[in-house]
């Protein structure tokens, strides 16, 4: 296994993505969701696209960062919800499920 090294594109982007999610903090969260919850989330996940899209054709550079950091928060929450799973963590990406 070799060690991962978080590259600035991806420091970037959770930047904007941490951004958008304290914008947020009032609403609802997905700490407390199930795996029930994530055909909720990708509905939003879906809806963040086509304001990504939109942006894409009409918007400013900041409207597509911080349309393009919504749509990787949903992917984040439902990764997070559906991951974590029974077992209340995220498994190690980098780690061989064991059967």
């Amino acid at each position: 296994m070799r060690d991962i090294v978080v590259r600035q594109e991806v420091k970037d982007f959770a930047k904007a993505m941490e951004y958008k999610l304290m914008c947020n903090d009032s609403k609802r969260h997905w700490e407390n969701a199930s795996r029930e919850d994530c055909g909720w989330f990708l509905e939003c996940l879906k809806e963040e696209v086509r304001e990504l899209e939109e942006a894409l054709e009409i918007g400013s550079v900041r409207d597509v960062v911080l349309e393009a950091a919504d749509v990787g928060n949903f992917a984040m929450m439902i990764m997070n919800v559906f991951a974590r799973g029974q077992e209340g963590e995220v498994p190690d990406p980098d780690k061989e499920e064991e059967d």
